[in-house]
């Protein structure tokens, strides 16, 4: 997602004294960046690493183009994502759209481990500014089975690992420094857990001062980088 993750309210921002009209493509809102629904251009390619890239289309009012690199290990892969700008500096924000089926190992409820204090309070799925403490079904800090809560929140600076478990089997998630926010969905069906670069909304939240939303300046020679890398492992409880 780039170069922002989540939603835009109104699919509109203020930078610089501008305002900016993104195109709706949830609703009144716009959703996940521009680059998730078209074609990437192979830069790259090994037995076991590939790199992609992609240049920004008309829906973003700057010029910049973003770049991803996989490499694939025996137990796991690691991932990067850069966020160039080729003109004038612009906000930006990255993230994973990690989406996982639960029943991986059948008849085990699927765990989740998110090591944060807090999360996003939300009104029509935007945020406010306002944090809530992760108490109650929103409390992810004990790797607990998920059971029946259906959350979809922003958490607030978590633990740079995320965890995941079916019952024997598990998936850490590290992250780079500036990997600040983690937002989990959980339907019926499926878990997302999506670590990312700053908030839902995020230009927004820092156009009225709300510090901490994890927006990045990107200008020419001065890209957003953001990495996470997951492994596997079988036979070791959730800790």
């Amino acid at each position: 997602m780039a170069p922002w993750p989540g939603r835009i309210d109104g699919a509109r921002f203020t930078w610089r004294g501008r305002l900016h009209e993104l195109e709706r493509n949830l609703g009144p809102h716009a959703l996940h960046g521009v680059t998730f629904d078209r074609a990437w251009m192979v830069e790259a390619v090994s037995k076991a690493s590939c790199r992609i890239a992609i240049a920004f289309d008309a829906r973003w009012p700057f010029g910049g183009r973003v770049g991803q690199s996989f490499e694939l290990l025996d137990d796991g892969i690691d991932q990067r994502i850069e966020v160039h700008a080729t003109g004038e500096p612009f906000p930006a924000g990255a993230g994973w759209h990690a989406r996982f089926r639960r029943d991986v190992r059948p008849g085990s409820d699927v765990r989740l481990l998110v090591d944060a204090t807090h999360y996003y309070e939300t009104v029509d799925m935007i945020p406010t500014g306002w944090l809530k403490p992760a108490i109650g079904e929103h409390d992810l800090r004990r790797g607990e089975p998920l059971g029946e809560r259906r959350i979809d929140a922003c958490y607030r600076a978590p633990a740079a690992l995320l965890r995941i478990a079916w019952g024997d089997i598990k998936l850490t998630m590290e992250q780079s420094p500036n990997v600040g926010h983690a937002v989990v969905y959980t339907p019926p069906e499926d878990v997302c857990i999506e670590p990312q670069t700053c908030a839902p909304d995020g230009f927004n939240l820092e156009a009225q001062g709300i510090e901490g939303a994890g927006v990045t300046i990107v200008e020419p020679g001065r890209p957003l980088v953001a990495e996470t890398r997951w492994r596997w492992q079988i036979d070791q409880a959730i800790d």
